[in-house]
């Protein structure tokens, strides 16, 4: 894989700047989430066989089918796009059947699979599996179908496991990985409950059984606890906190209007035709795991599940779609972006270009310098973010899979 830009850009890094002193907070070490897909690096990639797997079953399910891959397992953990052909019976028989036709391509063993969630709306149902090995369930694991009314899949989502091989005997006692949670924490957990799970780590890129430790210490903390060296592989606080204003400095909420489903969830994809009546009008709705930052990147805070944050920290605030667990970024301009400082985006031209052809295996670095001279005194500097005016690294086939992937890291 090359780490590359395939030909001469123009590179524009964009300045928010806000007006005002802004008090920054102090930098906290954070480990990173299981579900932060921005964040996965790319361990393993699909051989050409996976891929002709794909290819196969695109053609027999009449073409229009897109895969991404997972970076850890090199498995599909999306397939769009597309509906196959009928299946019978019930919606949970059309997914089991589903699985086991695509054994080849998705790797998912239906033994594996408990029902975990079940939601029908606009004549779709929308299952959702968890992936259990040894009664135990594995964490962050599912597989989710979407099956029409008439039993055809229309969308599939997961991220399953494949030959699980661990070792299920703790050598660690649930009270001494309860004692691991505490002392990483800082804090004396109460209401202590630990079960064995299996946990897919992100940065081992190996499946480690663990304790799950939950507790109350100042929040409702979620902590993995490695069950062979009692090692805290990660933490979270569940609670859902509601914002006071007189409790915090800086508070308020964050929604958006957004389609709740599709704009098009029910039309006939054979008609040329729309009509009104199709289309689902947007609705406003909170933004829940979303970063919002406080004075600058120093500082952030996650939105809890009805869109509100809170933070100690007076400061002007900003935010984009981005969270612990998902990002999205438009690196053609400054989209999705929100602030209440007035923010003044300014560029800074700086021209790049890999050698012409660039080496195969090979990475290229171009440092680019944004002079903060840009700024008056009585402005502060929020957040950068690059600009392309044109952009070509790597290449997909017509079906979506990659044929070649080099790629561009901005860091």
């Amino acid at each position: 894989m090359n780490t590359i830009i395939r030909k001469q850009i123009f590179l524009a890094a964009a300045l928010l700047l806000a007006a005002g002193t802004l008090h920054a907070g102090a930098n906290r070490a954070r480990k990173t989430s299981p579900l932060s897909d921005s964040l996965r690096k790319v361990t393993k990639v699909p051989s050409s066989a996976a891929r002709g797997v794909f290819r196969k079953f695109n053609t027999k399910q009449n073409h229009g089918w897109q895969v991404r891959y997972n970076p850890r397992t090199a498995l599909p953990e999306a397939l769009v796009g597309g509906r196959t052909a009928r299946y019978a019976g019930t919606p949970e028989q059309a997914a089991m059947a589903f699985f086991a036709d695509n054994r080849d391509l998705l790797k998912v063993d239906p033994q594996t699979l408990r029902l975990a969630l079940k939601k029908e709306y606009m004549g779709v149902t929308h299952l959702q599996y968890q992936q259990y090995k040894d009664g135990l369930p594995v964490e962050f694991s599912y597989a989710r179908v979407h099956v029409s009314a008439a039993g055809e899949i229309s969308g599939y989502q997961g991220r399953f496991e494949p030959e699980i091989s661990v070792n299920t005997v703790p050598s660690v006692t649930a009270q001494a990985a309860a004692v691991a949670a505490s002392s990483d924490l800082g804090l004396r957990l109460s209401s202590v409950k630990a079960e064995l799970v299996l946990y897919p780590d992100e940065v081992s890129g190996s499946i480690k059984l663990a304790w799950k430790v939950r507790g109350r210490a100042s929040g409702l903390w979620v902590t993995y606890v490695d069950a062979a060296d009692g090692k805290v592989l990660f933490k979270y606080d569940d609670l859902r906190r509601a914002c006071s204003p007189t409790s915090y400095l800086t508070n308020g909420t964050s929604s958006a209007t957004v389609y709740a489903i599709s704009p098009l969830p029910s039309y006939d994809p054979n008609s040329i035709y729309r009509y009104d009546y199709e289309w689902q009008l947007p609705v406003v709705k909170p933004l829940r795991d979303q970063y919002v930052w406080v004075g600058d990147y120093s500082n952030s805070v996650i939105t809890v599940a009805n869109g509100d944050y809170c933070s100690n920290t007076p400061g002007k605030v900003f935010s984009s779609l981005k969270g612990p667990y998902f990002a999205v970024t438009n690196f053609r301009g400054a989209s999705a972006h929100w602030d209440n400082a007035n923010g003044e985006w300014r560029t800074q031209p700086a021209s790049v270009q890999s050698p012409h052809p660039y080496a195969n295996s090979q990475s290229y670095t171009y440092p680019v310098t944004v002079p903060l001279t840009l700024l008056a005194p009585t402005e502060k500097f929020a957040k950068v973010m690059p600009y392309f005016s044109s952009f070509d690294v790597g290449e997909l086939d017509v079906y979506g899979s990659i044929n070649d992937d080099d790629e561009v890291e901005v860091g």
